[in-house]
Order: structure tokens, then sequence, then C-alpha cells
């Protein structure tokens, strides 16, 4: 008679109680079976360690109030670097724990998140030491990072199942026309950003088109010194030029665009009939339904 021995090792009890806390709570953990996982899921999703995200994040969002151009005047400098470092600082340790206690070849496959929190952090690192450092050389600079911060609660993954929230938005929701379902927005968010690199090829052809073309514009009109009816500058600036073409895209600016050109010469319409031949009428139609069918294809 064969006798099977089957060896149960402590890491395998310790993963399957953390499946199955996760389990029942909700959420979808991709937990990494050879590491003891337990203790720290129990940790990174207690009430304490969730608060304290939840107070970083509070921060980096107000942070603008007092930063500058301030809302508050009488703050010092050093204060709001010192609350800007240490949410950023929790942010990146609750990063930290939340791959460690994941298969991180399963999460880099499966998941966006990681990759949103890496990109939004390194740019906000980027934007608050080039700003205090022009700062303390009596230079302004504009923090274009600020936008970027919302993304933080998306890109951590926390409150996955927050069922406070939930509680509270439920309760108010007879103040809204429809009905308000907050893993709905969760699951629509992260649609978005899964579609995102599927889309970024098409995009970045897009662009580089509307830069050649505006290369080529620029070249053929900036010696003619021609202007809007305003008198601002008409395909003299590089970037402007650049604008103005993108938004022709969008049909915001059509004709005004193009009048000044076609008043110089009925010629330039050649320029222009190309120009939207191609951005218009192919790249945004083939950027519409590259979007639109990868987006239909994660949301099944």
């Amino acid at each position: 008679m064969r006798i099977c021995s089957y060896v149960i090792r402590g890491y395998d009890i310790d993963y399957a109680a953390a499946e199955i806390l996760a389990f029942n709570s909700g959420r979808y953990v991709r937990f990494d079976q050879e590491k003891p996982v337990l203790k720290l899921y129990k940790f990174y999703y207690s009430n304490l360690w969730q608060g304290i995200i939840l107070v970083a994040d509070l921060l980096l969002l107000i942070l603008p109030c007092i930063e500058d151009p301030p809302f508050f005047k009488n703050v010092h400098i050093a204060v709001v670097i010192t609350l800007e470092c240490i949410s950023l600082t929790i942010m990146f340790i609750a990063f930290i724990l939340s791959m460690y206690q994941q298969n991180r070849g399963i999460l880099l496959k499966e998941a966006v998140y990681p990759y949103v929190f890496c990109v939004v952090f390194l740019l906000n690192v980027i934007d608050m030491i080039t700003f205090y450092t022009l700062k303390l050389h009596g230079k302004s600079f504009v923090r274009w990072s600020r936008p970027l911060r919302v993304l933080y609660p998306f890109a951590l993954q926390t409150g996955q199942n927050d069922y406070k929230i939930e509680k509270i938005l439920r309760s108010i929701r007879f103040l809204y026309p429809t009905e308000f379902h907050l893993g709905t927005i969760r699951r629509i968010i992260r649609n978005i950003l899964r579609t995102l690199p599927n889309i970024a090829n098409v995009l970045f052809l897009f662009l580089l088109s509307i830069l050649s073309f505006t290369l080529v514009g620029v070249g053929i009109i900036r010696k003619k010194g021609l202007r809007y009816p305003d008198g601002s500058l008409y395909f003299i600036d590089y970037f402007d030029t650049a604008w103005d073409l993108y938004v022709l895209t969008t049909t915001a600016n059509n004709p005004d665009v193009m009048m000044p050109a076609f008043n110089e010469s009925i010629l330039y319409c050649l320029f222009f009939i190309g120009f939207l031949l191609v951005n218009l009428y192919l790249f945004m139609n083939l950027l519409l339904a590259v979007t639109f069918s990868n987006y239909k294809q994660h949301l099944q």
C-alpha cells in the first residue's frame, strides 16, 4: 500500500487565510504564495493604515491652498515642504507594501495601477524638487503636477471595499437624480486606464502627424508675414501653430485658421486639404474606433 504524504507549509495556511479574508471582504488581491502575507494584509487594510493613507491623500489635495500662490498666505514654506514630503512618503510606503504582498509577475501583467502610480509619483517628485529649488532662488514656477494628485487613490487601489464610504454615498443618494454606485465608477476608470496603452500607438502617430504638418506649414507660410484679423501672428511660432492645427481637427476654429492663407493664395488650400484628410478624417476616426473597440473589449 502506498501512503501519500502531504506536507502543509506555514505559508500555505497563511496564504489560504489571507485569501478567505480577501474573498469575504470582496477584494481581489493577487497574493504571493511564497510569503507570509496574512499579517501584512491585516495591517494594510486595517482602519488605522487606511486612515493614514486617507489623511495623506487629503493633504495632497488641499496643499494648493497653502502652496504658491497661496490662499492662506501666513503659512511658512517649510511647513508646506514638510507636509508634502510626509504625504508622498506615506503614499510610497503604501505602494511598496501593496506590491510586497502580491505576486508582482501576475500583478504587472494584469493590472495598470502600478504603472500609473510610478508615473504620477515620479512626475510629482520632479515637479516638487524643481518648484522648491527655484523658489529658494527667488524664481517663480507653476506646479503643473497638481491635477495628477487625484490619481493616487486609484493608483494605490486603496479602499476597494470601503463600506463606510459606500454607506455615506447611499445615505445621500437622494440628492442625485440617478442611482450612484461607487463600484461602477471604479470599473469605468479601471477600463479607461486599461484602454490607454492600446491606443497609445495611434495617439502617438496622430500627434506626430500634427507636428509634421506644423513644420511644413510654418516653413511655407512664415516668410509671408501674415496675421490673423485680430492682429496676432499667423504661422510664426511653432507651438502656437501646432495648437491651432490640433484645434482645427476638432473643427472648433474652422475655417478661421485657414482664411489668412487663403487670402494670400488659393494654392495654400492644398496644404489644409491634405492636413484635414490625414488628421481629421483618418486619424480621428481611427482613434475613435480603436478607443471604442478596446474599451468594449475590457468592459466584457
